[in-house]
């Protein structure tokens, strides 16, 4: 059996057999714009991951689980590591 959802103006409800998740349209912002059947076009595979095949969007319940494990924010440019120049080879 699939999950069970509830679409709200603020997110979307999943509900699996003994666990609730809740995506909110600010961090999961491709359900957006989604349509309705779309959304419902959702398969439970393999008791760990959610699949959306008309979205083209898998997710892992490790994810909902643990959120904090999986940033879904890039860092800004300015703050990423700078990328090293290249080693001069040694003419000798």
């Amino acid at each position: 059996m699939g999950p069970e959802l509830t679409i709200t103006k603020f997110g979307i409800w999943i509900c699996l057999t003994d666990e609730e998740f809740f995506l909110p349209y600010e961090e999961y912002p491709f359900f957006k714009e989604a349509t309705l059947n779309n959304i419902y076009d959702v398969e439970l595979q393999h008791q760990a991951h959610l699949y959306w095949p008309s979205l083209d969007i898998d997710l892992n319940l490790a994810i909902l689980k643990t959120p904090h494990c999986f940033p879904l924010i890039a860092r800004p440019r300015s703050t990423r590591t700078k990328p090293r120049s290249p080693k001069k080879k040694s003419t000798k």
